[in-house]
């Protein structure tokens, strides 16, 4: 079950749960996604080491190895991860080695990636700055490139 919750309350007040989860041999388990179901509704930040699926909607920064927004979610905050896809609604910052946005994607916030793959269609909405990231020694981590102007492509 739960071998670790812990909760943070940074300057403004937002409170962030950090859950660790402990599989039955005594080791951490990461490759369990969380699902967070079209009716919940949550204020605060998320943080976790492995994958998040968002259906419902989340006022607060999601930091996760995996994040789906799908196409009923609402995410009022950043998201921060390895990958990301997105399908629904995100007003915020994205950052991440790989975005994906579908067809349905609406995003109204600045995109870091490496990587990017995009399918735009009739209800896409992306407001923004793209910034792609390249990888630079080792020992110096992930740093801002090529930076694209803002854009807006409504079809």
């Amino acid at each position: 079950m739960f071998s670790r919750a812990s909760t943070k309350t940074d300057a403004k007040g937002a409170t962030s749960l950090a859950v660790t989860l402990a599989s039955s041999k005594g080791g951490l388990k990461t490759s369990i996604p969380s699902i967070l179901s079209a009716d919940l509704h949550i204020k605060g930040n998320l943080e976790s080491g492995g994958d998040i699926q968002i259906d419902g909607a989340i006022e607060g920064d999601v930091t996760s190895r995996t994040i789906t927004v799908s196409e009923t979610a609402t995410v009022k905050g950043s998201l921060a991860a390895e990958t990301v896809r997105i399908c629904g609604l995100v007003q915020g910052g994205v950052t991440a080695r790989a975005v994906t946005l579908t067809r349905t994607a609406r995003v109204m916030g600045d995109i870091a990636h490496q990587s990017l793959a995009h399918t735009i269609g009739a209800d896409a909405t992306l407001i923004g700055r793209l910034d792609a990231f390249r990888k630079q020694r080792a020992h110096e981590g992930w740093a801002h490139g090529v930076s694209v102007p803002s854009f807006r492509i409504l079809r």
